[in-house]
């Protein structure tokens, strides 16, 4: 008989810690599910910025590109003014050499035909 009422006494002591267990369980779940929402808030977020990332990261890239051309612009540009200049001032060159020169005559032509003359071809 002793050992029923020990056993009825083990029982109820573990319902009583079963109850006071459940009591305590109930309010770690709700914040489980609380911390439970805000993860799955804070991953979306960040697969948010890292999308954000990967498009900075390619308008990085595009901004490279872009100031890469329009370097290479200008110095095409710097080529392109300077081969001008110097074909400006051969062509002035050429005009004032061929102003100082005298008529070119050619003997298979015929004597006295004149080609060039003042600056100006005949």
């Amino acid at each position: 008989m002793e050992m029923r009422v020990a056993h009825e006494q083990e029982k109820s002591q573990l319902r009583e810690e079963n109850l006071k267990l459940s009591v305590e369980l109930e309010p770690l779940m709700e914040k489980v599910e609380k911390l439970q929402a805000t993860n799955m808030h804070l991953e979306e977020a960040l697969h948010a910025l890292e999308a954000r990332k990967e498009t900075v990261k390619q308008w990085d890239t595009q901004i490279v590109e872009i100031i890469q051309w329009v370097s290479e612009e200008k110095e095409a540009r710097g080529y392109l003014q300077s081969l001008a200049t110097k074909m400006t001032e051969e062509l002035d060159s050429l005009k004032n050499m061929s102003s100082n020169t005298k008529p070119v005559v050619r003997p298979e032509i015929g004597a006295g035909v004149v080609l060039w003359e003042g600056g100006v071809w005949k």
